[in-house]
């Protein structure tokens, strides 16, 4: 009898087992699918953000001064840069970047996390 009740725990604990490293082994891709999707659009939004105040600096023209923060870190923990050339905005981390267009090529300087002054002065945009 005891045998028998050893046998069944045993195949009881290995079927929870089994069930426990598919549901793991199932889950954790999608996870990870979910966090770098989520990077991305912090990303995304961080560049729109930059793109949109270089455009409005753009726009309103000659003597246009103003101040913004931008977040120190994606998802608040994930290190990354911002470069800005050639029509659009770049921000890059972990070998991955996302673009955004502005309406102007004469952009001088590069936002960076943290506060940021962006001016305009006679046409030409300064990110400083």
């Amino acid at each position: 009898m005891k045998a028998q009740v050893s046998t069944e725990f045993l195949i009881l604990v290995s079927v929870l087992v089994t069930m426990f490293l598919s549901l793991y082994f199932g889950l954790v891709p999608l996870v990870k699918k979910a966090y770098y999707a989520k990077l991305e659009q912090d990303a995304k939004e961080v560049c729109r953000f930059v793109a949109n105040e270089i455009n409005l600096a753009y726009r309103v023209g000659d003597g246009y001064q103003r101040r913004f923060f931008i977040e120190e870190r994606l998802l608040g923990f994930k290190s990354y840069d911002i470069t800005v050339g050639n029509f659009f905005v770049y921000v890059e981390w972990d070998n991955k970047s996302v673009s955004c267009s502005v309406l102007t090529r004469s952009v001088n300087g590069n936002a960076h996390p943290g506060w940021n002054t962006i001016k305009n002065k006679k046409g030409d945009v300064y990110v400083e």
